[in-house]
């Protein structure tokens, strides 16, 4: 209701606001990462589609997207610190990789931003048990019969 309410204001205020923005489209650079090498393996979290963290993997992988703000979705996914270390080493790599060496088309970029951000979370997500799995039982903890 509230996006529809915006929606209508902005109509209200500004009527000719598409025809303006509209325009601005056609310099729009973007890559989206299922469709750039190795962006494919990325279906590969539909294997966990009752995940909801694999589900928001897969979605964003489907949008249209720059560099580096649009997947600042993709932290929502990491709940433990060790996932959380290893995605943010992975990511380091990438934006120090792209400081010194710029890539000079968006397939490049989307290409490196796909190693850097998608494949680490698709492997967080992969690994992670999954909810209906019973609980592991620590090695020294003995069950009671």
């Amino acid at each position: 209701m509230a996006a529809a309410f915006l929606l209508l204001a902005s109509f209200a205020l500004r009527p000719g606001w598409p025809l303006e923005w509209i325009p601005q489209l056609h310099g729009y650079q973007h890559f989206v990462p299922l469709l750039v090498l190795p962006g494919p393996l990325l279906a590969l979290a539909l294997w966990r589609w009752r995940d909801r963290d694999a589900l928001l993997l897969f979605l964003a992988c489907l949008l249209p997207q720059r560099w580096f703000y649009d997947s600042f979705i993709l932290w929502l996914i990491p709940k433990t610190r060790r996932s959380i270390v290893a995605t943010v080493a992975c990511s380091w790599g990438v934006g120090l990789w792209r400081w010194y060496h710029i890539p000079h088309t968006m397939q490049q970029v989307g290409n490196w931003c796909v190693l850097g951000f998608y494949i680490p979370m698709l492997v967080v997500v992969l690994i992670r048990p999954r909810s209906d799995d019973p609980p592991r039982q620590a090695s020294g903890d003995k069950r009671a019969d």
